[in-house]
């Protein structure tokens, strides 16, 4: 018995005393919370990178409304979803949903949120099969100045289907440019009609060296005027410096009898022989810059270097016209765009402000001037040339734009030119936009 109780006794001595069991058993117990965390930083990593990609592709969408000049819900929407999935590809990781757009008009304020289920890998082993993540983003939209002139081409050659086409295009950037607005607070368009010289207006008489008006009868002076003299004709000194000679065509018994005659092209004969409708200074009133491009006619020579340097003194913040922002003021951006279907010509006696008297060469060479002069202030020279142009015409308008190719626009047909006016509109419409 004794022998017996003696076993029995070591035998339990040794059951106490053996650990090895236990170590196994916490461990097994440990396993299951080390899997959990485990698996929690691998599935939670996959979901951070899923976030991201998430509030990458709500900002490009973003961005995206914020620019369009559109006002129709379901066209923003579907704009949203269309940069959302260009940024957030169906092979990318995470399951999408579809993105919620809201815009307050009140605040200027879009908001796009989003979720995604991210499949796990780890925490599968616990139950749980898909980690949810969201994103939101918040844009607000704050529309800077932007000061925009058009030189445009109104030579006899624009006459019938051209010029319907131009008015067209330029009508179709106002709509993209004003988008809702009828006369916003910070945008304003100038419009230069340009001929072989440019009409200021009746109502700057005293822009001029002096004007006798007995010259002109049975009518008035149309406001024409003459270019001044090199080099201020490439300028936008202020009229203290030089006034401008009021345009007065002579007398020729074949093209231009006095009084003006009849007929359809009777308003350009006369003492203001091929004198183009005059230009509209700075307005933000869409309405008047409609009527202004509505009421164009096309006649006459081309001098686009003219048509270019009224559109400088029109945006300039200096006389004559002194409606433009300081060169300076971050607040406004500046633009001026030149469409021309030909190329210069230096004219004859009877409809040039140069009297025939400078050759189409130093016409370019005085247009290049002014592109550059202008493109020194931080103005933005867009130009367009309308029709088939000779190669030397084009290289001339695209030279003139300076070194950034994409604000030159050949612009063969019809088509093209309405293209080029909407791409130009959409630019600048998103140049006003800041986020």
């Amino acid at each position: 018995m004794i022998d017996s109780c003696y076993d029995l006794r070591e035998i339990g001595r040794r059951l106490v005393s053996d650990r090895n069991g236990a170590v196994a058993i916490i461990f097994a117990l440990a396993l299951i919370p080390l899997t959990v965390v485990s698996g929690l930083a691998v599935d939670l990593g996959r979901a951070y990178v899923v976030k991201n990609r998430l509030a990458y592709a709500l900002d490009a969408a973003g961005l995206a409304v914020g620019s369009s000049s559109s006002s129709d819900a379901l066209e923003l929407q579907t704009l949203a979803q269309s940069f959302f999935d260009a940024n957030y590809p169906a092979d990318e990781l995470g399951v999408p949903v579809i993105p919620t757009l809201t815009i307050d008009e009140e605040s200027n304020l879009i908001t796009l949120s989003a979720t995604a289920d991210v499949n796990t890998l780890l925490m599968q082993t616990v139950g749980i099969e898909t980690i949810t993540v969201a994103a939101t983003t918040q844009i607000t939209i704050e529309t800077t100045g932007l000061e925009v002139v058009l030189a445009l081409d109104n030579t006899g050659s624009m006459s019938g289907s051209k010029l319907a086409a131009l008015k067209t295009a330029s009508n179709s950037m106002l709509d993209i440019l004003f988008g809702d607005e009828t006369e916003p607070e910070t945008l304003f368009v100038g419009i230069v009609p340009f001929a072989a010289m440019v009409n200021i207006g009746t109502v700057n008489e005293s822009l001029l060296t002096s004007v006798n008006q007995a010259l002109y009868n049975p009518v008035i002076w149309s406001a024409c005027v003459d270019a001044r003299s090199n080099p201020r004709d490439q300028t936008d000194d202020p009229p203290s410096v030089e006034r401008w000679v009021p345009w007065l065509a002579p007398f020729n018994f074949f093209f231009n009898r006095f009084p003006p005659v009849s007929g359809s092209r009777g308003e350009f004969r006369g003492p203001n022989f091929e004198c183009p409708v005059s230009l509209l200074p700075l307005t933000n009133v869409k309405s008047t810059i409609q009527a202004k491009i509505t009421g164009m006619v096309a006649n006459g020579f081309t001098h686009v270097n003219l048509g270019a340097v009224w559109a400088w003194r029109v945006i300039s913040p200096g006389e004559p016209f002194a409606q433009g922002s300081a060169y300076d003021d971050d607040e406004f951006s500046k633009a001026v765009i030149i469409m021309t279907d030909g190329s210069n010509t230096a004219g004859d006696s009877l409809g040039s402000a140069y009297d025939g008297l400078v050759p189409s060469s130093q016409l370019n060479s005085r247009l290049l001037t002014v592109c550059e002069s202008m493109r020194d202030l931080g103005i933005l020279v867009y130009t367009i040339a309308f029709g088939n142009l000779s190669s030397s015409t084009r290289n001339l308008m695209s030279e003139c734009a300076g070194d950034d190719s994409s604000r030159f626009f050949n612009s063969p047909s019809s088509s093209d030119l309405q293209s080029a006016f909407e791409s130009i509109g959409s630019e600048l419409s998103n140049l006003r936009i800041s986020k």
